[in-house]
């Protein structure tokens, strides 16, 4: 029987409207990754390392029997269809960004794919809306967790919570 994995996928949008990407985006993952268990909060903050329209940022956990490569070749190629653009020089406003923050306590080092998301404990844009959904989740190389990661990172940007919610289409099901 094969295992399943829980995985923790950033989302955020600075182009277009935000919130329907976002919430597309969790309709993908569910219809081609696995169910959802948890869907963060969304934040809105100023584009970081580059000048652009502010983003909207959260985070889910899901539940899939695929491998970090075949959630990652899914999760490009919803990037690609939705007009994503990789620039791996420079930072660029996008539609959809989706990024594999942790599965499990899993480490995975490769050319195309790092877990954990090796920025991921310098971005309070990422750390609030994951600490929403697992704020006892540990990072396992810096045994952290990202409770006290956020606390530890402090407020790098100006978040700001929107007053919008995702919904989890497992509960349509």
């Amino acid at each position: 029987m094969e295992s399943k994995h829980t995985y923790y996928i950033a989302l955020g949008s600075n182009l277009g409207d935000r919130y329907a990407s976002l919430q597309s985006a969790v309709e993908f993952c569910f219809l081609e990754i696995g169910p959802i268990e948890k869907l963060s909060r969304i934040y809105e903050c100023e584009a970081q390392g580059f000048v652009g329209p502010s983003f909207y940022n959260a985070c889910i956990a899901l539940q899939s029997k695929l491998s970090p490569k075949q959630v990652l070749d899914k999760l490009l190629l919803f990037e690609i269809q939705g007009g994503r653009q990789r620039n791996r020089e420079n930072y660029t406003s996008r539609s959809i960004d989706l990024d594999i923050l942790m599965v499990d306590d899993l480490v995975v080092e490769n050319k195309n794919l790092i877990i954990p998301h090796p920025k991921m404990h310098l971005r309070d844009f990422v750390l609030r809306p994951l600490s929403d959904i697992a704020p006892e989740l540990v990072h396992p190389k810096l045994d952290c967790s990202t409770k006290e990661l956020l606390s530890q990172l402090g407020q790098t940007s100006n978040l700001e919570l929107v007053n919008l919610w995702l919904k989890n289409p497992s509960d349509r099901y």
